[in-house]
């Protein structure tokens, strides 16, 4: 039985960066440490055109000098002991608890994952703790800006879903019940006619995951779809309509995506696609724009001049997005991907022809990347993305009205490089 136990100190003295076995007792019992640490470094320069459609966040041409330590820069422990398994990663800023009531800031130092599960075999595996949910698209896109944010809000999926969770999987299928933040689901609805909040059910998310390999090829899939509802009480049942169904939220995406690769993995393609309504419930897809940051944004009711009510909460999400990639080298590849997003967003009394508002906002993005691979520990990834968003549409009053690309529209170019260093 050959046994390894290190301390923390001795790794760091004797050994280069790389996964680190703390210990192994060649009998199913293992402890690993790992990390990742990013930084960033770029320029970024955003315009903005006239006003219109009711948009009051708009500012003048800017540029933004860009650096600092990424938010998902994490280390962590990977435990394994017969059929229990577990995961303690800690991040560079995260917020620990969803349901916190202000108890856990979403600024400081905090667990991205701590979970325990318990593999049954054929039953299935049994988690219990904060992970990343079903339907959380990682690993599709290799877009680095937006801390790794895979182009979110423009065609591409958040890939920083992780939520306290009960999670069961078996032979690629996972089911999960999904605690969210209920202090941000009671402000985005606590200003609703009718008082919404009062009552909400855990986020049911599910998902299959296929992969295939063979010589030279290998194929990855994905499907999924995550639900969950908010009720309010009526402020006066005597004035109930045909819209009185909109007394109950209802909030939902539906995900999916295929990544092939070629020629022993040198070349892959990556297509991803999602549609979802009033995501935001959830931290789902945002309306992107940028404003020439490392980070972009996303677009509110508030941005658009729009008012919610019990009768009208409705925003939906709808992108497609993808990459080509190829390795020219062990040291250099080259990757060009991009996406589009439709989002529309539907205002007070929407059904009412006299006071009807909804908006229609396009986002856009294409990025050219090189990745440089120094060795399996380090790494360079130098980008340049361009971002478009316009406000495609609007209709107030029963009036639609349509706007060219040059009446509102907030454009955005950021050059930069993203250091990774991974152990």
């Amino acid at each position: 039985m050959k046994k390894v136990l290190l301390t923390l100190f001795a790794v760091l003295m004797a050994v280069p960066a790389f996964a680190i076995e703390v210990y192994n007792n060649d009998n199913g019992t293992t402890v690993d440490l790992y990390g990742s640490i990013r930084g960033y470094v770029g320029y970024g320069w955003a315009e903005n055109s006239a006003t219109n459609a009711g948009v009051t966040t708009t500012t003048t041409a800017g540029d933004n000098m860009l650096f600092g330590l990424q938010n998902n820069s994490r280390v962590g422990v990977k435990f394994k002991v017969g059929q229990f398994s577990g995961n303690v990663e800690i991040g560079a800023n995260e917020q620990t608890l969803n349901n916190s009531g202000g108890a856990s800031s979403a600024n400081t130092i905090g667990f991205r994952h701590i979970w325990g599960a318990y593999d049954f075999g054929v039953g299935g595996k049994l988690l219990v703790g904060k992970t990343s949910t079903p339907t959380e698209m990682s690993g599709w896109s290799s877009d680095v800006f937006d801390t790794d944010g895979a182009l979110n809000g423009f065609g591409g999926n958040p890939t920083g879903d992780r939520r306290f969770q009960v999670q069961w999987s078996l032979a690629g299928f996972q089911l999960a019940l999904v605690q969210d933040d209920t202090q941000t689901i009671n402000t985005l609805t606590s200003s609703f006619d009718g008082g919404f909040g009062n009552s909400y059910i855990p986020r049911i998310s599910a998902a299959y995951n296929y992969n295939y390999k063979a010589d030279g090829y290998s194929l990855k899939a994905k499907i999924g779809a995550t639900y969950t509802a908010v009720n309010g009480a009526l402020s006066d049942p005597t004035v109930v309509n045909d819209n009185s169904r909109w007394d109950t939220v209802h909030a939902f995406k539906i995900v999916a995506g295929v990544r092939p690769t070629f020629l022993g993995g040198k070349m892959w393609v990556s297509i991803q696609g999602a549609y979802g309504q009033n995501e935001d419930l959830f931290s789902g897809a945002k309306a992107g724009y940028s404003t020439g940051g490392y980070a972009s944004k996303g677009l509110t009711l508030t941005d658009l001049g729009i008012t919610a009510d019990r009768n009208s909460y409705n925003t939906e999400h709808g992108g497609l997005m993808g990459e080509v990639g190829y390795n020219i080298t062990n040291v250099f590849g080259v990757v060009v991907g991009g996406g589009y997003q439709r989002s529309n967003f539907i205002g007070k009394d929407q059904y009412t022809a006299t006071n009807g508002m909804n908006v229609g906002v396009d986002s856009y993005a294409v990025y050219f990347q090189v990745p440089i691979t120094v060795n399996k520990y380090l790494s360079f990834h130098p980008q340049v993305t361009w971002y478009e968003t316009v406000v495609a549409s609007a209709k107030s009053g029963g009036t639609t009205v349509t706007y060219t690309r040059d009446d509102n529209r907030r454009t955005a170019v950021v050059a930069g490089m993203q250091m990774r260093v991974t152990f």
